[in-house]
């Protein structure tokens, strides 16, 4: 492997691997979608210090407000965002290649450990 090669493995090339930006941007918009539909329709359970879904329990929060197909989609789409960051990281290691690119400068990695936890703060509020 000659130094090019070595540098944008790393991400130390300048440019920002788009194909993972895309990759987590949408799992994070597909999660944060999921969390305000579908798990709502959990809380319809008593809290417990631990629950096994069970046909009864399932029957419970399909009486109190049904789970439908969208549901089901949306847990599709979050596992299958999953399975792709999974096969490009094992394949082409481009989450690893981000992380390089993130951490290749300062102001980066400062942005990313600021901006972050202010945007979750934001989600939390909403």
């Amino acid at each position: 492997m000659s130094g090019t090669d070595a540098g944008s493995k790393t991400g130390k090339d300048g440019t920002f691997p788009a194909d993972v930006g895309v990759l987590l941007g949408v799992f994070v918009a597909a999660l944060i979608v999921f969390q305000y539909t579908t798990m709502n329709k959990f809380a319809a359970l008593q809290p417990a210090v631990r629950y096994v879904l069970s046909r009864e329990a399932m029957q419970h929060i399909q009486s109190q407000d049904g789970l439908n197909i969208w549901d089901a989609i949306g847990f599709g789409l979050i596992a299958s965002l999953f399975w792709v960051g999974v096969i490009l990281e094992v394949w082409r290691a481009r989450l690893t290649q981000t992380l390089g690119w993130v951490f290749a400068s300062d102001r980066r990695t400062y942005l990313t450990f600021v901006v972050e936890p202010a945007t979750q703060e934001l989600v939390r509020v909403a």
